[in-house]
Order: C-alpha cells, then sequence, then structure tokens
C-alpha cells in the first residue's frame, strides 16, 4: 500500500508492506528475509537514512536528526526530509502527523497501552516546542484493527487510566469491543487538530489476508508476523 499526505508545500511518502514480503520480524520469520525486507524499507524512497521505532507500549517520545539507529520508545519525530521513520506494527495503527511550518514528520505508536499512556499528547508537546501549530497539522491514522474485530475481556476497563475510553467501548456481556481509531481521533481533535484534517485508513488488518495480524494469530492459529510501516518527509 503506497500513500501521499500532503500539507500545503510538503508533503508525506508512506509505505505499508504486509505478508507477500515475508514479515519484518525475525522472531516471526528467519533472519535473512527479515533483515532483506528491512533494507527494502529503508530504501523505500530511495534513500536508506532511517529509524527503526521498537515500540514499548510506555508513551516515550524520541526526536531523531540522522544516522540509522534503533530507538525504544512510541513516537519519532523528525525535521529532516528524506528521513524514513520506521515501526513493525501487527494490530496497532501507525499515526502519522505533518507539519510544514516548520516543517516536522511523527510517526507514534497507536497501541491501546501507550494510547491510554498519552503517547499523543506527550507527542504533541514535543512538536508544539518545535514551533509546530497543532491545527495546521494533517494526520494519517494508518491500518490497524477495528472495532468490529478488537474483543476483549470487559476487565481491560479496569486497566485503562482514561476515561474517554468508556465513550470508544462496547460491553457486551463479558466481553468489551474497543475503537482505537475512534478513540485517536477524538484525542487528536482535543489537542487542536482540525477534523478535515485528519484522515483514517478503511483496513482492518484482523480481517486483510494481505496483512499480518497478532490478534488473528493468537484467536485463530492464524500465522504471526509483523507488517512494515515507513514514511518520509519530502517538498514539492
Amino acid at each position: 500500500m503506497h500513500y501521499i499526505l500532503r500539507n500545503n508545500k510538503t508533503y508525506v511518502k508512506l509505505r505499508f508492506l504486509g505478508k507477500s514480503s515475508g514479515g519484518f520480524a525475525a522472531k516471526f520469520t528467519n533472519d535473512a528475509i527479515a533483515h532483506k525486507n528491512m533494507q527494502v524499507l529503508r530504501k523505500a524512497f530511495g534513500n536508506s537514512n532511517s529509524t527503526l521505532m521498537l515500540a514499548q507500549g510506555k508513551a516515550l517520545v524520541s526526536t531523531v536528526t540522522s544516522g540509522s539507529a534503533s530507538i525504544k520508545c512510541d513516537a519519532l519525530i523528525t525535521t529532516q526530509s528524506d528521513h524514513n521513520l520506521i515501526m513493525r506494527p501487527a494490530d496497532c495503527p501507525p499515526i502519522i502527523i505533518l507539519s510544514d511550518s516548520p516543517k516536522t514528520l511523527a510517526l507514534v505508536h497507536g497501541s491501546r497501552t501507550s494510547l491510554d499512556g498519552g503517547v499523543l499528547s506527550n507527542a504533541m508537546q514535543h512538536l508544539i516546542l518545535l514551533g509546530v501549530n497543532p491545527s495546521n497539522c494533517r494526520v494519517y491514522i494508518g491500518p490497524g484493527i477495528a472495532s468490529s474485530s478488537y474483543t476483549l475481556p470487559s476487565s481491560i476497563m479496569d486497566e485503562l487510566t482514561d476515561i474517554a475510553w468508556r465513550k470508544h467501548s462496547i460491553i457486551s456481556g463479558e466481553t468489551i469491543a474497543l475503537d482505537l481509531a475512534g478513540y485517536i481521533y477524538d484525542q487528536l481533535l482535543a489537542l487542536g487538530v482540525q477534523a478535515n484534517h485528519i484522515t483514517k485508513s478503511r483496513i482492518n488488518t484482523a480481517v486483510n489476508n494481505k496483512y499480518y495480524s497478532h490478534y488473528r494469530a493468537t484467536r485463530f492459529g492464524k500465522t504471526n508476523g509483523r507488517n512494515g510501516f515507513a514514511c518520509a518527509l519530502f517538498n514539492e
């Protein structure tokens, strides 16, 4: 899947690769395949300068400038053009935030845990310190698990600290369905992003066999793995 997010004279190229690639985490494939696929992601836009996010679920944010390091965090921020930001999602939607004044790109790990920990608020605070105005940002909520698929034990609500989850959950007996994309959307609005500046993917990784899904693998015995996602800033 290829996608371009535009904001005046700045745009972001996105690339989301799934099962046809063979996977991006050696834990679920072999080292050679995972390494080869990561190299494809690193060079997805004709440039190998990149940073890989090693998701922590702790709402940590890191600003990167150069190099091909792997960083343990839940949000990467760069001001450099042609610098790839990479993550390896399964069902957690990647969230891309673009500003063109100043030119800045953020890639956020949209997991239940990181979101509940305030990763979007933390990332936006970092962006504001760089001079970004939230109302001028463009945001893309990438492919991830939809609420129609994301059912969990209702006791999960005891683990979530943000009362706002209640609006984005449907309890049925002893299970609960969570709407990650809906929660993300409302959080972005609360942070000052304009509604018409937010785009959501329609891809539900939990049912789309073109992509790996941790949920589908653990619930229904399907092949487990990690997809590959890369994005980078460019100028018109």
